[in-house]
């Protein structure tokens, strides 16, 4: 059995490292100190289909999600 990612979870790995790097990296300490979680990453979330990876897509989740 093979428990490594496949080439689509690779990318969606990647790009998701990527964009922690840049949005989430330089400010995490001072948020996490302030206790904040910015309102801006939250969309930013959401418009990469973050929010609904575990719904279903019959519920309104992630339809780009292969099963």
């Amino acid at each position: 059995m093979h428990y490594g990612f496949d080439d689509d979870q690779q990318v969606f790995r990647t790009e998701m490292a990527r964009w922690a790097d840049k949005v989430l990296a330089p400010h995490y300490q001072s948020d996490d100190k302030a206790a904040e979680f910015r309102r801006q990453q939250a969309v930013d979330m959401a418009e990469m289909g973050l929010t609904g990876l575990r719904i279903p897509e019959e519920y309104g989740g992630d339809r780009t999600r292969r099963r």
